[in-house]
């Protein structure tokens, strides 16, 4: 499998159904007739916190509704992107004929008559040359790598929540934690800390309260583990924006023709890898929308 196959799939089916099912806990702990008024086991779990849990809950579900209406504006940005840098160097290689001969020039003196740009570049380039053309293609990437930065830190947000939220349903069950090797008395502490041994396999007495608690423990850790993965390769997506505008910054009025071709080079070599994270991206998209392909893993 190639690099920019195994970065693509860090954000994987199982945490598409993961994400899926924290929505509809969250759901869950909304319905206030489950919080008070169901059975005594389930009362139990979430009575003592009921208007805390349903703030954060209600808070957590406004976010996943962002983060799956925001898809479509963090994908566009980012494919403008992608497609503005194939556009540029393909214009730059299919440069009119005698170019090559000056691939030791600093490019400003080349003109815009050896480059077929196209509007708005063509404009650029009139006032401001070759370098004025990249210099507008880094600030528009710029742009769209504060929208990807603002995007990333809802879900960073989300995962910070999600320790505080189940430490306070599993402090409500403290009577049946004991059985996990836990102490109620000491939240989980840091990103990724659970106040249960997951490893360890469900083993005792089914009854309805500790069954309530082992589903919790479920839920607690495949979300924050999809939660983790999913800021995560949003950080790939991130870094590899920003990797292309510290590339493209290199390019200035005095960069001969040669260098700008051999950093567009450089950018072509990310081009790909965010394509794949892109369109990964949507097809989370699709599928909190009932859209994707995985309805039947999921059930």
């Amino acid at each position: 499998m190639s690099e920019e196959s195994r970065d693509a799939l860090f954000f994987q089916e199982d945490d598409f159904i993961s994400l899926r099912a924290y929505k509809l806990f969250l759901n869950e702990v909304l319905h206030r007739d489950f919080i008070t008024h169901s059975t005594p086991e389930t009362s139990k779990v979430l009575g003592a916190y009921a208007q805390k849990l349903t703030e954060e809950a209600d808070a957590d579900l406004s976010r996943f509704q962002s983060l799956v209406d925001d898809v479509e504006s963090v994908r566009a940005g980012v494919l403008a992107c992608v497609d503005q840098a194939r556009d540029l160097r393909q214009v730059f290689i299919e440069a009119k004929p005698g170019v090559t001969r000056y691939r030791r020039v600093a490019v400003d003196t080349l003109g815009c008559a050896p480059f077929d740009f196209h509007q708005p570049h063509f404009a650029i380039c009139s006032f401001y040359n070759v370098s004025g053309v990249v210099s507008y293609f880094i600030d528009q990437c710029r742009t769209n790598l504060k929208t990807v930065e603002r995007y990333r830190l809802n879900v960073s947000s989300m995962e910070r929540g999600i320790h505080p939220m189940f430490y306070r349903i599993v402090a409500a069950r403290k009577q049946k934690i004991e059985a996990y090797g836990y102490s109620p008395q000491k939240p989980p502490s840091g990103s990724g800390t659970s106040p249960f041994d997951f490893r360890r396999p469900y083993r005792g007495d089914p009854e309805p309260q500790t069954l309530e608690l082992y589903r919790l423990t479920g839920i607690y850790a495949s979300s924050a583990s999809a939660l983790f993965n999913f800021g995560n390769f949003l950080n790939r997506i991130q870094l590899l924006l920003t990797v292309m505008i510290d590339r493209l910054s290199s390019i200035t009025a005095s960069s001969t023709y040669s260098t700008l071709l051999l950093v567009l080079n450089l950018v072509a070599s990310l081009l790909t890898p965010l394509q794949l994270r892109i369109d990964r991206l949507q097809e989370w998209s699709d599928f909190m929308r009932h859209k994707g392909k995985y309805a039947v893993e999921e059930q």
